[in-house]
């Protein structure tokens, strides 16, 4: 039984990275197949709450809130959050969460999640800190500020979330381009146009380091730094 439970785990595992690899590059139907097949595997044989069979349904979840289908990601969190007490993914189930609430327009809901989450990551010793996690909650607030047109303090917070990533990683986190983006949108909304040129310029050299092109945050990219370039030739 425990060789069936380790094959399993092996095989899921290595099938699991493709998947991941998938999502970023877009590619969301053939992701889909893999994540639902895996969960469904590894809640046959690991159980429901094993920490690995967690990690495919946070996987699918997020991937479902990035793709629209909020109703079926929601159904997911809710059993996340609700039998995850104690869990180590804690955090991320409520960030994810806030997420999505934000994506519906419930902001009152999703600032309550983000709060979860920076709870959550003040409970735990400074050495323990996952900082991935950390720069994304903060990011997460930020982009909630954007969406408010509190663009000083998002501005702020996209910068404070980036330092984290790159004081810890370095420029090799595949967060950071998404990140970028949103400064450099962020940027253009607040009128720094220059600013949001170099953002953008750099948000870009990163899509192509880390995944190669062509890649949809380079659309987005080109939508930001036409509005810059229309607003400075005005």
């Amino acid at each position: 039984k425990r060789a069936s439970r380790d094959a399993v785990v092996a095989a899921t595992t290595c099938t699991q990275n493709l998947a991941y690899l998938d999502v970023a590059r877009g590619r969301y139907p053939k992701a889909e197949d893999a994540l639902t097949r895996i969960l469904a595997q590894r809640v046959e044989v690991l159980g429901a709450n094993d920490e690995r069979t967690r990690a495919t349904a946070l996987a699918l979840a997020t991937m479902w809130t990035e793709t629209g289908r909020y109703r079926e990601a929601e159904h997911l969190y809710d059993d996340l959050w609700e039998t995850g007490a104690g869990e180590p993914d804690r955090g991320t189930v409520a960030n994810n969460r806030g997420v999505l609430e934000r994506l519906i327009g419930d902001h009152p809901r999703a600032r309550q999640r983000f709060d979860d989450a920076r709870a959550w990551l003040g409970e735990l010793p400074a050495e323990e800190v996952p900082v991935a996690l950390a720069a994304a909650v903060i990011g997460n607030i930020a982009h909630l500020w954007a969406s408010e047109g509190r663009h000083p303090e998002a501005i702020e917070g996209f910068r404070a979330a980036l330092q984290l990533l790159e004081t810890r990683y370095g420029q090799e986190h595949d967060a950071r381009p998404a990140l970028l983006a949103l400064l450099a949108e962020t940027l253009v909304d607040a009128g720094d146009m220059e600013a949001a040129g170099r953002e953008a310029e750099q948000a870009l050299a990163a899509v192509r380091a880390l995944f190669g092109t062509p890649h949809a945050l380079e659309v987005d990219l080109g939508i930001t730094r036409a509005r810059a370039e229309r607003a400075q030739g005005a």
